[in-house]
């Protein structure tokens, strides 16, 4: 059977190996981009909280509900809610560094640094074809992870309205970059 977009949530709670190589390579990107802003002090660690996240996705997909949002978004809030318990479980280990650790620390911070800028520039190269409103509300929400309530107070732009200017806008780059 061939997995598409139509059926691969239905093969991937069937536990369809070939589901989750779909969602891995479909959505590996967002779950890397992820990872690496949300752990990118701890360079090192950034497959293995990967490696969890796909897991986590594999042994809970029935949580999945398309009535709350698309799948993207989901895995997005998975990832997310991972790094965040990766950080708490692993990153507490990096408090306790040897003095010999610190310049190499500096060096990453450099590599972190560059890794940011390259991040920051393919997501302006992802909104360029958003209208200057839609470009606001994505870096707002997403770039800057501000809440949809402060997003709307800082923009003018009711929460509802906010809600269609992502959708139609996420429609938008879809199109852009299938």
């Amino acid at each position: 059977m061939k997995i598409t977009e139509e059926n691969f949530i239905k093969q991937l709670k069937h536990k369809n190996e070939k589901a989750m190589e779909y969602v891995i390579t479909t959505y590996g990107w967002l779950v890397k981009s992820i990872v690496s802003a949300k752990l990118k002090s701890l360079p090192n660690d950034q497959e293995d909280c990967m490696n969890e996240i796909f897991w986590a996705v594999w042994l809970h997909v029935e949580c999945y509900q398309k009535e709350k949002g698309s799948f993207e978004n989901w895995i997005a809030g998975v990832a997310k809610y991972k790094c965040i318990d990766y950080y708490r479980k692993h990153g507490k280990n990096n408090l306790d560094e040897n003095i010999d650790n610190v310049s190499i620390a500096a060096r990453e911070t450099a590599e972190d640094s560059i890794r940011q800028i390259w991040l920051e520039e393919e997501f302006e190269k992802l909104i360029s074809c958003l209208s200057e409103v839609d470009k606001e509300v994505f870096r707002k929400y997403f770039w800057e992870e501000k809440e949809i309530e402060v997003v709307s107070h800082e923009t003018g732009i009711k929460k509802a309205n906010l809600y269609n200017h992502l959708s139609k806008g996420k429609k938008k780059i879809r199109r852009m970059f299938g």
